[in-house]
């Protein structure tokens, strides 16, 4: 995957096949694993003509990370929700949480925090009264 200048799209997110990266793994009978991954590399590297994706302006270069765990795979595309330069670090995100066809959004605790720590500081810094009359 890489992004590039087109004539039509000005920025674009162009998606290739990398030989010798595809894989295949089937739940029951494996024995055909290893040549169907091969047909559907050569397939995806000869005939699969993915559509260029126009990136608005000010959307850096992604860089998307598998993720393999017990519960299967996924694509993960870290961002940068700060608006500082800062993208999380790859080796932080190792957990599949989503079905194989679902989409979601993780956001780090620390960044939650990050926005709401002014207003938690404020209200353990306050003394709250009660007068109680009788």
């Amino acid at each position: 995957m890489q992004v590039v200048d087109d004539p039509v799209l000005v920025r674009a997110l162009h998606v290739e096949v990398v030989d010798g990266t595809v894989s295949f793994s089937s739940d029951g009978d494996t024995s055909a694993d290893a040549q169907i991954a091969q047909q559907l590399g050569s397939f995806l590297a000869t005939r699969f003509q993915p559509i260029g994706q126009a990136l608005p302006a000010g959307v850096p270069d992604p860089r998307l990370i598998g993720v393999v765990d017990g519960a299967g795979s996924a694509v993960a595309l870290p961002l940068d929700l700060s608006g500082q330069g800062i993208v999380a670090d790859p080796g932080s995100i190792g957990q599949v949480f989503l079905g194989s066809s679902d989409f979601g959004v993780a956001v780090s605790r620390e960044y939650i925090l990050s926005l709401i720590q002014p207003a938690l500081d404020a209200l353990t810094a306050s003394q709250p009264t009660l007068n109680v009359t009788a």
